[in-house]
């Protein structure tokens, strides 16, 4: 069900599972894991399915059954009871994301974790562009490729991070500092713009050269074919190119 992305059937699924589980005292020390994973993907399937307040009851349950068993598997979990917050809070409180995030920064148990740097800076660098505040975006993404272990991120994450700076400078309207960026990029990533000349990431960079020079009242036609064109591909984004284009036109 995960696989096909069909989270519906997915939630329905584990709360029928947990609940049997519950009612018949199936789980216990050596099924705690289980347990745990089992609430991470309903969390995670509740707000695919923008259940958002139950999707946070549910990351708080999590929390208390991470502490049964001495707190067995709470170092695990615990990034991902952050995670939790923070995706739910994007959509419905994005301050108050910001304020999970700041609080999960002080935790040694995630400051331990190789993710660490990616979780917080990249989510930090996400929240505050989506709340306007491009200076601060900028400043987080920054940190961010500023971590000893940027270097290790997956070559594809890494060429999506840069467009997102891409993004974030565009915003800001420094036509300058954009063009150094984009010469940067080009370079840095000469060999996965070559291999696939016709991706959503490249048509998205060649379109964002354009908005710089073209007119806002003829931009809709070339939004509009983008959109089109890559209308299901959007999981992938760290900010989703078809909502943002689409803002551009408001």
């Amino acid at each position: 069900l995960l696989q096909q992305h069909d989270y519906i059937q997915l939630e329905a699924y584990l709360k029928l599972t947990l609940n049997h589980f519950i009612k018949n005292n199936l789980f216990n020390k050596s099924n705690h894991d289980t347990r745990l994973q089992m609430l991470t993907y309903l969390i995670n399937s509740l707000f695919k399915n923008n259940k958002f307040a139950e999707s946070l009851q549910t990351a708080e349950e999590l929390r208390s059954t991470m502490l049964e068993y001495d707190g067995l598997y709470y170092k695990k979990y615990l990034i991902y009871y952050y995670n939790s917050l923070v995706i739910n809070y994007q959509v419905t409180n994005k301050l108050k994301a910001v304020a999970v995030l700041e609080e999960a920064k002080t935790k040694a148990e995630i400051q331990e974790l190789p993710i660490f740097s990616l979780f917080i800076y990249l989510n930090l660098s996400v929240l505050f562009f989506n709340i306007g505040d491009f200076k601060q975006s900028k400043k987080n993404l920054i940190k961010l490729k500023l971590q000893d272990d940027f270097s290790n991120l997956d070559s594809m994450l890494q060429y999506k991070i840069n467009i997102f700076e891409l993004m974030i400078i565009f915003e800001l309207e420094d036509s300058k500092l954009f063009k150094l960026q984009l010469n940067t990029l080009k370079l840095a990533f000469k060999s996965i713009i070559i291999t696939d000349t016709k991706s959503r990431d490249n048509k998205f960079i060649n379109l964002l050269v354009k908005m710089i020079k073209t007119p806002k009242n003829e931009l809709k036609e070339l939004i509009f074919h983008f959109n089109k064109t890559f209308k299901d591909e959007t999981d992938s984004d760290i900010i989703n190119y078809n909502n943002w284009l689409e803002s551009k036109l408001k």
